[in-house]
């Protein structure tokens, strides 16, 4: 099934799992007034090996309860089929054992062969019928107990290595240890009462077995807690797929065709499309480096002022800065959260604000060019209209910034569950602003177009549209989809950037070599035809059905 994506099954500790294991007995953290730990105790160097050392994080050890008592899973699932059985395990109700209905039926005190107690159930467990109806839920219950009924009683529990939850005692002399700790002490103090001189299936042991359970319980939700769950520290932490440099975005269509041949900015075969915010967060040093040399140097001084534009005049002025507003435009940490900022498509098309005033005006002539400016007196003997000036935005602060090197920074794209060769795959990037854009060239301070040895280094050919909708997601080439195992209904891939000089020499290398494209047995390694093309073609013209492959 989907939602089970390993076969797990109840630990059950057996004489071999526990030959190279040891026991811990003993409540003291150290022995005596030393400050060595105690040999059998929760921290013991014999037992979990020496401070500093590898196998004090990976040595288990175990805890004999000297009893038996059940598997908090199956604990927990039983409990949940009928409540009143918790209430005889506890000694809260009592019950007649019903031969014919082989089930527990509840009683009074005073009936004659009613009982209780935990080990009362447990003399019947195996026997029970659980009785089976259309709830799914229900059914999937009975089925792991029934499953795991040979392996549902246990008699020692194991504890974590103490590495892992190791005693702390700071400069201060304060001590701290996690708190798993003394939910194990709750288990050695109540198996150490009950001894080996007992019978473990002793009605007289009810009480204490039944707290017995309830301390496994409470270990067993804590690592839990710990391992699963949208808020579990693992799988927050550890097994989760964060992005670092990069976004985790939905999948939505393109169109590679092209309405002429040799039409300038074309998609290319190795390009992903991804937009502004997606591209800059998946090369954010970089991007915060664009911010720098083109919005902040020259504009942000050290006393904590800055030359921005005044909103009613439209000119430059020195502007004394708080405290906060100066660290959001200084620091690494600020400009991530400028960044960020973008994430919010609703601000994407409103002015950039600093402290009341404007970060810059922006250019956009009708001849399809722009200029940055920082006061409306840049335009003074030119003929251009004044008219064509505006406070510049969020998304065009960002786009300008690197509009000239954003493109150069391939990236990965992949696709969970990873199934195939083709579920993760480098590529070229093709940068998308707004779904629709234009094509501007940058003006140099004479006003005229800049020139450069470089062709097209100071066109921006996706200069966003103003109360246009922004691109916010990312489309993989259309001859990828097939090995994505992914459609255009919500599917999601991620995509991360790729930053080093070797890494980008070497995917741009890849796209000049046939062997990226070409299969060594011939035919190509990426292709449009996917089973949905396939089944369109086939009710099209009436071909002969296809197999997916």
């Amino acid at each position: 099934m989907a939602l089970e994506p390993f076969n797990i099954k109840l630990l059950k500790l057996t004489p071999e799992m526990i030959r190279f294991m040891k026991p811990v007995t003993s409540l003291d953290i150290f022995d005596g007034n030393t400050q060595s730990y105690h040999e059998h105790g929760l921290f013991s160097t014999q037992i979990f090996g020496r401070i500093g050392d590898a196998q004090r994080d990976t040595q288990f050890a175990y805890i004999d309860l000297n009893t038996y008592i059940l598997h908090p899973v199956i604990f927990n699932n039983i409990c949940k089929l009928k409540a009143f059985y918790k209430e005889i395990m506890a000694g809260n109700a009592y019950a007649i054992w019903d031969k014919e209905l082989l089930d527990f039926v509840p009683s009074t005190i005073d009936v004659k062969h009613a009982q209780t107690g935990f080990s009362f159930f447990i003399s019947k467990l195996t026997q029970i019928n659980f009785k089976r109806n259309s709830s799914i839920i229900r059914d999937t219950r009975i089925g792991n107990i029934e499953k795991y009924m040979s392996v549902a009683k246990i008699d020692k529990v194991t504890v974590l290595p103490a590495g892992l939850r190791d005693y702390e005692v700071d400069d201060t002399g304060a001590t701290s240890e996690d708190e798993c700790n003394g939910m194990y002490r709750k288990l050695i103090a109540i198996s150490n009462l009950i001894g080996r001189s007992h019978d473990p299936d002793d009605s007289a042991l009810d009480n204490s077995r039944y707290k017995l359970q309830l301390g496994f319980n409470d270990i067993y939700h804590y690592f839990e807690n710990i391992l699963s769950g949208k808020r579990g520290f693992a799988q927050d932490k550890f097994a989760s797929r964060k992005l670092f440099y990069g976004t985790r975005n939905v999948i939505t269509a393109i169109d590679t065709s092209s309405p002429f041949l040799g039409k300038e900015n074309p998609i290319k075969l190795t390009d992903t499309i991804i937009g502004l915010y997606q591209q800059a967060k998946a090369i954010e040093p970089f991007t915060r480096l664009y911010l720098k040399q083109t919005f902040i140097e020259g504009i942000f001084f050290q006393d904590g002022s800055a030359n921005l534009v005044n909103p009613k005049s439209l000119k430059q002025e020195l502007v004394k800065l708080s405290a906060k507003t100066y660290n959001l435009w200084n620091s690494d940490e600020g400009l991530t959260r400028v960044i960020t900022t973008l994430s919010d498509v609703s601000i994407a098309h409103q002015p950039v604000m600093v402290d009341g005033h404007y970060l810059a005006l922006i250019y956009k002539g009708p001849d399809s060019t722009f200029k940055i400016m920082h006061s409306i007196d840049e335009m003074e003997n030119t003929d251009r209209d004044v008219k064509d000036v505006s406070p510049i935005t969020y998304i065009e602060m960002l786009y300008l910034a690197g509009y000239k090197d954003y493109s150069k920074y391939p990236n990965t794209v992949t696709r969970y569950p990873i199934a195939k060769m083709g579920s993760i795959y480098p590529a070229s990037t093709y940068l998308k602003t707004t779904i629709k854009s234009e094509k501007r060239i940058e003006l140099d301070v004479d006003w005229t177009p800049k020139i450069n040895s470089v062709p097209d280094e100071h066109t921006a050919w996706v200069f966003p549209i103003k109360d246009t909708p922004v691109f916010v997601s990312m489309s993989p080439h259309v001859t990828r989809l097939a090995d994505l195992n992914a459609d255009n209904d919500g599917d999601m891939c991620n995509y991360n950037g790729v930053m080093t000089k070797e890494a980008i020499e070497e995917i741009n290398e890849s796209f000049t070599k046939a062997e990226t494209f070409l299969r060594m047995g011939g035919g190509f390694k990426t292709s449009s035809e996917t089973f949905l093309t396939k089944l369109l073609l086939r009710a099209t013209v009436g071909l002969t059905p296809v197999e997916d492959d």
